[in-house]
């Protein structure tokens, strides 16, 4: 049994906050979930900085952060999990943090505890924090590569993309945890010598004891998600004038340009967690209309919503795109021209109410989150 003494104190560091009401990322889960296997955790969310102002939760973390010292004092989450958040000379945006004199900075404005306390570990993710790793005494230091770091490359640091790539190239870590197997197998490409496993991303426990098999509302699909570039909007206004008595609703966050203006298309707004499956189960479809951007989907083989739509009893329609076929195989239908993914939609209609719960338990339970964490959990005592 793991016990709560300095051999076993983790460091984790992670983008998002468990203050901010952020949907949970994967960091998140797995710092909660060693927190849960007795593990003491101190959590490291995105840093703060007087220059970087613009919304209500920055405005939020500047608080906690430059007056209420949460970068020393830090915030207890749970028993056995500490969040604490630095502060910062800059943002780590890409058009705001562009030279090395700027790096030196960060080091100046960080706890000075950061420097005395000793872990067993260190786990990060593609994450800005990373400036500070030098710093840090760890017995092993750990990557969750949670996507290609050049992926962050329209919002993060050039500086940090490369700082991460850098370290990957010179064994810097001790074990890198891939979300999907191609990248662990980019990541031995980058150095043979890396010790690299594939650690999936997961589902909330929630959604997978919700799991159930129901057909929805007739003629009806769902994208939830991140509206992003990679999310084809022509191909769905394409799909949807063939589709013409089917009800299309794509919800999420917008971070484009919304296009579409077909009468049976509509966005809503993002909701919140706790509402993703009963939403879901109002739906026949689940829809990931992907388009390849920079060759990123080449090292992406089951969506997070690909795994929530089989739990909430949808058929999948997905492009055929970089690595998504090789992932869920049979468990979706493809298409990438119009005419394919309306072919996909209604195919995955007819099959939906066919699935057995039986057998999508047995798809979705590896990847559960209780499962995931207890894979980690094995794996750090091992070490």
């Amino acid at each position: 049994m793991v016990t709560r003494d300095r051999r076993k104190r983790i460091l984790v560091m992670g983008v998002h906050s468990f203050l901010d009401g952020h949907l949970k990322v994967g960091i998140q889960y797995i710092a909660e979930g060693l927190a849960d296997r007795g593990w003491q955790v101190d959590y490291v969310s995105r840093f703060s900085s007087p220059i970087d102002i613009y919304g209500r939760q920055r405005h939020v973390r500047l608080q906690r952060v430059w007056l209420n010292k949460q970068d020393r004092l830090g915030i207890q989450i749970k028993p056995g999990l500490t969040e604490y958040a630095f502060r910062a000379p800059f943002p780590a945006h890409r058009n705001m943090l562009r030279y090395p004199w700027q790096l030196t900075l960060f080091g100046r404005l960080a706890p000075s505890w950061i420097d005395k306390r000793d872990y067993f570990a260190c786990i990060h993710d593609v994450t800005a924090n990373v400036i500070y790793l030098d710093r840090i005494h760890a017995r092993y230091t750990i990557l969750r590569l949670n996507d290609l770091p050049e992926g962050f490359a329209h919002t993060l640091s050039g500086r940090v993309i490369d700082l991460i790539t850098d370290n990957m190239a010179s064994l810097r870590y001790d074990e890198i945890w891939s979300s999907h197997s191609p990248l662990a197998d980019r990541v031995l490409k980058l150095n043979p010598g890396n010790r690299s496993l594939t650690i999936p991303n997961g589902v909330d426990d929630d959604c997978y004891a919700s799991l159930t098999v129901r057909s929805g509302n007739p003629k009806s699909a769902v994208y939830i998600g991140s509206i992003n570039r990679r999310v084809d909007l022509n191909l769905i206004a394409q799909t949807a004038a063939i589709l013409s008595d089917w009800q299309f609703d794509i919800i999420g966050p917008l971070d484009r340009s919304w296009t579409i203006r077909s009468a049976n298309v509509k966005r809503r707004s993002p909701i919140v967690r706790s509402q993703v499956m009963a939403t879901l189960s109002q739906y026949q479809v689940g829809l990931i209309p992907f388009r390849d951007v920079s060759g990123r989907l080449e090292y992406v083989e089951k969506p997070l919503k690909f795994l929530e739509y089989i739990c909430a009893g949808l058929g999948v329609a997905c492009t055929d795109v970089g690595a998504l076929k090789n992932g869920m195989g049979t468990w979706a239908s493809y298409g990438n021209s119009p005419e394919g993914f309306a072919q996909a939609i209604e195919q995955e209609a007819r099959r939906a109410a066919t699935r057995s719960r039986t057998e999508c338990r047995k798809l979705v339970e590896p990847f559960t989150w209780a499962n995931i964490v207890d894979t980690i959990h094995d794996r750090l005592n091992h070490l």
